[in-house]
């Protein structure tokens, strides 16, 4: 290679391997500092926009898994409203069983009359009065609800109640077959708060498997979720071992370049110890 003092060729290549050094540098700093790999689609514009499409999974599974959680909370509320509802029905079945001994008089079963009424009234409130966020759950309603399960449209669970009025569960409307006036009557509401009870039995297991169902969702979406999150890890997340090391070796490469560069610079300077010895 000839020697020039108007071109310094071998400072220009030494100066831009220099650069690319300090650049490699750059990017080890960046990737430490804030533990990515990929900070900007210049670093890998596949990987962004695979790991763009995960973290967009990711954040709905988290969405999906909290409307998961508000359908396990409504079940659960309709269940506690029927427990108390089953309750009320069992205090009537008493109430009849008491009113067929033939030692009770008229006016004891119409004192016991007064009390099933009251019972009949409290199933007619649960049914009508107890709400989750506003939606009646057991007035016969709550039919065709749609619950988003997932990150992607069409991702829903469609859930329904059958209601638990009095008329609904076939204790006649407002629950007037209920009477306890003759031994007669009382027996016939015996009859009737059984098939009552089988039919609160079938919603309440209706609301226990819906309710089994959620809890086997929220599972999957757990599990999806961190399957999704490690790949996106995978793709994003920075090696901070092998960034170490590229580090401390770009350091030392950077170093050596100064150095090789001040070195370079002075080569003009042969040209002028030629020229001096002339």
């Amino acid at each position: 290679m000839p020697i020039s003092i108007a071109t310094n060729v071998i400072s220009l290549a030494v100066q831009r391997k220099l650069g690319n050094t300090t650049a490699d540098l750059g990017k080890s700093f960046l990737r430490l500092a804030s533990g990515l790999r990929v900070n900007s689609a210049q670093d890998d514009a596949g990987g962004l926009g695979f790991a763009t499409r995960l973290t967009t999974q990711v954040q709905g599974l988290a969405v999906a898994a909290r409307n998961t959680n508000d359908g396990i909370s409504l079940a659960q509320v309709a269940d506690s409203a029927l427990v108390e509802t089953v309750g009320a029905m069992q205090r009537i079945r008493e109430l009849a069983v008491e009113a067929t001994g033939s030692t009770k008089s008229s006016t004891d079963r119409y004192a016991l009359q007064d009390e099933v009424d009251e019972m009949v009234a409290e199933v007619t409130r649960i049914a009508t009065d107890i709400k989750y966020n506003g939606m009646r759950l057991l007035a016969g309603s709550f039919t065709g609800m749609d619950f988003q399960i997932g990150a992607d449209a069409g991702n829903t669970l469609q859930v329904a109640f059958a209601g638990a009025s009095t008329n609904l569960v076939g204790m006649g409307v407002a629950g007037n077959s209920m009477t306890v006036s003759t031994t007669t009557k009382a027996s016939r509401t015996i009859l009737l708060i059984d098939s009552a009870l089988d039919s609160i039995s079938a919603i309440r297991a209706t609301i226990g498997g819906v309710q089994n169902r959620f809890e086997s969702i929220i599972n999957q979406i757990q599990s999806l979720s961190d399957a999704y999150t490690q790949t996106r890890s995978t793709i994003m997340d920075a090696d901070i071992a092998k960034e170490t090391a590229l580090l401390a070796r770009n350091l030392i490469i950077q170093q050596a370049g100064v150095s090789v560069l001040s070195q370079a610079n002075l080569q003009p300077n042969v040209m002028l110890q030629l020229l001096r010895t002339q």
